[in-house]
């Protein structure tokens, strides 16, 4: 049995709240149906993609020493920032390390309305306003507005954690989005031989 390591960098505080516990959950789905390795929880990181270039590239080659997979997340309309990495970092990465991009269309917050089954446990949760198709999340023009009237404001941040440990990634594989980021990931791990 072999084992996968994976760290997440990510814009910041509130998207590792959504992104950490939905990765980690991503991952083992991909490897359990491969039955070919094991893996823990994405290891959260604690400089953000926001930081100095400088910083972030070289955090990234320190951790590139121990992880497999490293996650890097950057809303849409930051979305080069990750090409401008990518190509900084080009040949300096060991060969056993894999950068997987994620880049949602809008927000990280729109992939949390996919499915109001995963805001059961957010009692008093406002599901009325979630769009009924899971593509639909990318047209929302203010997703964190929205997180906030579903759920109420105050408690937005405490429902991202429980989003992302529930929300369905079947759902999530019919936004086109994510679906890119799917098979970035699925790339990643078979070129590594993990599946």
């Amino acid at each position: 049995m072999r084992y996968l390591t994976s760290s997440l960098f990510a814009e910041g505080p509130s998207d590792t709240l959504f992104l950490a516990d939905l990765l980690t959950r991503q991952v083992r789905e991909l490897l359990w149906a491969g039955d070919q390795a094991e893996t823990d929880r994405v290891q959260v990181e604690g400089c953000h993609t926001v930081d100095s270039r400088e910083r972030l590239q070289s955090e990234i080659l320190e951790v590139a020493q121990t992880s497999n997979i490293i996650f890097i997340h950057n809303d849409h309309r930051e979305a080069k920032k990750i090409e401008a990495l990518r190509s900084a970092l080009d040949g300096r990465l060991p060969r056993r390390t894999r950068l997987v991009p994620i880049v949602p269309r809008a927000e990280t917050d729109a992939w949390c309305l996919i499915d109001a089954a995963a805001f059961r446990a957010n009692r008093g949760a406002e599901c009325s306003l979630l769009p009924s198709r899971p593509a639909d999340v990318e047209r929302i023009a203010d997703p964190k507005a929205v997180l906030a009237k579903v759920v109420g404001t105050r408690r937005a941040n405490d429902a991202l954690e429980l989003l992302g440990a529930n929300v369905s990634l079947k759902r999530l594989a019919e936004v086109p989005a994510y679906r890119l980021f799917l098979d970035d990931l699925t790339t990643a791990l078979k070129e590594l031989n993990f599946s």
